[in-house]
């Protein structure tokens, strides 16, 4: 039995938890799809495998829709189509693809707000061009360099009425810009690129197209998308954590500060070929341990620590 994650899903809400969570409850601001927690394969209602997952849940969900469910359900479409940009590097016109993505970390003006970025990548070339809007500057489109894969964008440009409004997340897409900015050092810099963009249906997107729009200069991204394998006709990521949550001392310790630290396994899985078929499955408890420390230790390094 799995969970199944459609374009119908509900919202997820990212969660995580560090090792100096206590674990006892999911993360706050987290939300379980209606229904409750699931009975899982393998597993009885209340079971550990069950308890544990129902705890981490939120925060696989949250990295998968990150990863594949906003494409997958349309909220933020993936597009195809040619374009070229030139601006401290080239992108060559030619064959392209690109993401539009509503983010609430676009830095603009030294401040962090909520906009919408059109990144467009050109795999034959390994280069990448972005272009952001933000709703408190309306007719103002932020143009970033090109790049490489493996760099970050740097310093930008900007233009006025030069790209159609992002935040319509238009089904096609044509711009001709000439945005102005300055390096660093006051030198000037300009910006240009031009391009004619489709978006592709939800049902038609492959796992390939998800794969080449999350190649951002952001090592989670690439090192989760990377980490799906393909098994029969879907592409399977397995995914290792830990659970923390606070424990009674057991009667042989004599340690007062105790956690139980839960080892767990769980799978994200993506049909290759319809993306809109996608979700989490087979969570398993790989070990379990009860780990005690001397919460009256006065050194400076870790207190003596002991685990059952």
């Amino acid at each position: 039995m799995w969970i199944r994650l459609s374009v119908v899903a509900c919202a997820l809400v990212a969660g995580a938890c560090s090792a100096e969570d206590d674990g006892s409850a999911p993360p706050p601001g987290s939300t379980n799809p209606p229904g409750g927690p699931p009975v899982l394969a393998g597993t009885t209602p209340g079971g550990e495998a069950a308890r544990i997952f129902a705890l981490v849940r939120d925060r696989h969900e949250a990295e998968l829709d990150r990863l594949v469910g906003r494409y997958a359900r349309g909220e933020a479409p993936i597009y195809r189509g040619t374009a070229q940009a030139f601006g401290n590097a080239s992108m060559l016109s030619g064959p392209v693809v690109a993401s539009l993505v509503k983010s609430d970390q676009v830095y603009w003006q030294n401040r962090q707000t909520t906009g919408f970025q059109l990144t467009i990548f050109s795999s034959a070339q390994q280069r990448r061009f972005r272009v952001t809007q933000v709703p408190e500057a309306p007719g103002t489109t932020r143009a970033d360099m090109v790049v490489p894969y493996n760099s970050s964008f740097g310093v930008t440009a900007a233009c006025t009425d030069c790209v159609p409004g992002l935040a319509a997340l238009p089904a096609a897409l044509a711009f001709d810009l000439r945005a102005t900015g300055q390096y660093y050092d006051g030198r000037p810099l300009n910006i240009s690129a031009s391009g004619s963009l489709s978006q592709v249906p939800p049902e038609a997107l492959d796992f390939h197209l998800l794969w080449e729009v999350n190649q951002l200069y952001d090592g989670a991204t690439v090192a989760g998308i990377a980490a799906f394998q393909p098994r029969g006709d879907e592409m399977v990521r397995v995914v290792d954590g830990e659970w923390y949550e606070k424990t009674e001392r057991p009667p042989s310790v004599a340690y007062d500060s105790c956690r139980k630290i839960t080892r767990y396994r769980v799978e994200q899985y993506v049909n290759s070929a319809h993306v809109v078929d996608f979700g989490l499955r087979n969570p398993e408890v790989v070990e379990q341990k009860t780990c005690c420390s001397d919460s009256n230790y006065p050194g400076c390094g870790p207190p003596p620590t002991v685990c059952i």
